[in-house]
C-alpha cells in the first residue's frame, strides 16, 4: 500500500500532494488490490499512515542514484591506487546520470514546497539529507585518506557532504527545466590534472556536475603531506 501511494503521489497535481491520497483509492491500486479494512488494520488512522508513507518514500533506500553513489565510493576506497580526481569524475557522473531519472527525487522536491507549514514534511526531510550526509562522510573519508588528502579548515567532511548534494540537486532541478543549461559534457575543470586520452577505459566525459563537484574538491581539501617550499635563491648545496 505504501509503494501504491508513492506511486499515486507522482501523478497527483495539487499542491498538498499528501492531501490528494485517499484510503479506498490506495487499496483499490496496490498490486493485488486490497480492501479499505485492510488499510484500517494497518493504520488506525490517515495521521497515521501519512507518516508511515512519508518515512516510505523519504527513505534513503528509495533514492537510486544515492544507493548508486555509496556502492560506487565503496569500490573506489578499496582500490590501493585510488585517485581523487578519478574517484569524482567516476562517482559523480553516475550519480547525475541516475538523478536523471529517479522518480525518488521529483516526489522530494513536490514534499519540499510543504516544509514551511507541515512539521512532519519538514521533518522528514531533514531526516533524509541528515541520512545522506552520514552516509556520505565515511565514504568521503576512506577516499581522501586513500588519495593522500585532507580537509582543509574551516571545512568538513560533513561540509563537503552538504555541498556536493546541495550542487547536485540544484543543478538536476535546472536540468530538468533547461538541459542545454547543464551539459552532459563541459570537458575538465582548470583545476583538474590532465589525464591519458582514452585507452578502452570508462568514457572521460566530465559533466557539469564532475567538473563543480572537483572544483569544491579541490578548493575544500589539502594534500595530508604538502611539498616542502625551498627559499629563494636555494642552492643545490644549500638543500644538501
Amino acid at each position: 500500500m505504501l509503494d501504491a501511494a508513492a506511486r499515486m503521489l507522482l501523478q497527483a497535481p495539487g499542491t498538498d500532494v499528501l492531501g490528494t491520497l485517499k484510503p479506498v483509492e490506495i487499496a483499490r491500486r496496490c498490486e493485488p488490490p486490497r480492501t479499505t479494512g485492510a488499510f484500517y488494520n494497518i493504520w488506525p488512522s490517515q495521521s497515521a499512515f501519512r507518516r508511515a508513507l512519508l518515512d516510505h518514500v523519504l527513505s534513503l533506500d528509495q533514492f537510486q542514484a544515492d544507493e548508486a553513489i555509496t556502492d560506487l565510493l565503496g569500490q573506489v576506497a578499496k582500490d590501493p591506487d585510488t585517485d581523487a580526481q578519478e574517484a569524482v569524475r567516476l562517482v559523480a557522473n553516475l550519480a547525475f546520470d541516475v538523478m536523471r531519472d529517479d522518480p525518488s527525487f521529483r516526489l522530494q522536491h513536490a514534499l519540499w514546497t510543504r516544509a514551511d507549514v507541515d512539521p512532519d514534511v519538514r521533518d522528514g526531510l531533514r531526516r533524509l539529507h541528515q541520512t545522506i550526509t552520514d552516509t556520505m562522510t565515511p565514504r568521503y573519508r576512506e577516499v581522501l585518506e586513500q588519495s593522500g588528502r585532507r580537509m582543509a579548515p574551516p571545512f568538513t567532511l560533513d561540509t563537503l557532504a552538504v555541498a556536493i548534494a546541495a550542487l547536485a540537486e540544484g543543478l538536476n532541478v535546472r536540468r530538468a527545466i533547461d538541459p542545454d543549461a547543464v551539459p552532459d559534457d563541459v570537458g575538465p575543470p582548470p583545476t583538474a590534472r590532465p589525464t591519458a586520452p582514452d585507452d578502452g577505459s570508462p568514457e572521460r566525459r566530465w559533466s557539469t556536475f564532475a567538473a563543480l563537484a572537483h572544483v569544491l574538491l579541490d578548493g575544500m581539501t589539502e594534500p595530508i603531506d604538502p611539498p616542502v617550499s625551498e627559499p629563494p635563491g636555494a642552492t643545490a648545496d644549500d638543500r644538501s
